[in-house]
């Protein structure tokens, strides 16, 4: 839910006279269509794509494709669990991270960290919160998780990453089965009818 959303249901809640009860407010994730930004967004100085295990993207061809990108991969290896690529998954991109601002660019930055949206590949999708917490210590630099199928192509990850572009306020951004592009955010389920006792009196 944003800012203004919340801002929108306290005022329909003082509209109600119910703002004195005591009550309890749930919100799950949920995938939500996501639109452009705003077209007046001054360009990125640098961008960065970070693809993991994602056997049909070459990333030489997609930097090609993807104008004005610094492209990596970073691949399965032969031996490794779960756990120790997703550590060395996270650690590389903490690096690059690191490295980019302490080249103190001079403009906005945006990162583009991708990943599989499917099977095992869905654990990777925690490194969106090395992604947020970068961007909310770092004004210039925005991260962005791009959650895609397994088997997309280079050319079609390409289009994928210009659409999320235009959408970089989205911390993360899904692309499943072809659909639209998706924003992640949060959906107020049925207000709870059991009285909640106050906490601090």
């Amino acid at each position: 839910i944003s800012r203004e959303e919340a801002f929108a249901s306290i005022k329909a809640l003082k509209a109600t006279g119910s703002v004195d009860e005591v009550g309890m407010l749930m919100a799950v994730p949920a995938w939500h269509a996501s639109v452009v930004d705003s077209p007046d967004d001054k360009p990125w100085a640098e961008r960065h794509v970070v693809v993991c295990e994602l056997p049909g993207v070459a990333a030489e061809m997609l930097g090609s494709l993807v104008a004005g990108s610094r492209c990596v991969m970073l691949g399965r290896p032969a031996q490794g669990s779960i756990a120790s690529r997703y550590s060395d998954y996270a650690l590389s991109c903490f690096e690059r991270i690191r490295a980019v601002l302490s080249g103190k660019p001079e403009g906005a930055v945006l990162m583009q960290v991708v990943v599989g949206e499917s099977g095992e590949d869905v654990v990777f999708s925690g490194l969106s919160a090395l992604l947020k917490t970068a961007t909310l210590e770092n004004p210039l630099f925005r991260g962005q998780l791009v959650l895609t199928g397994r088997e997309v192509t280079t050319a079609a990850l390409a289009q994928q990453l210009e659409q999320a572009r235009a959408r970089a306020s989205e911390p993360a951004i899904r692309f499943d089965r072809g659909t639209q592009p998706q924003g992640l955010g949060w959906q107020i389920q049925s207000q709870v009818e059991t009285p909640c006792e106050p906490v601090f009196k």
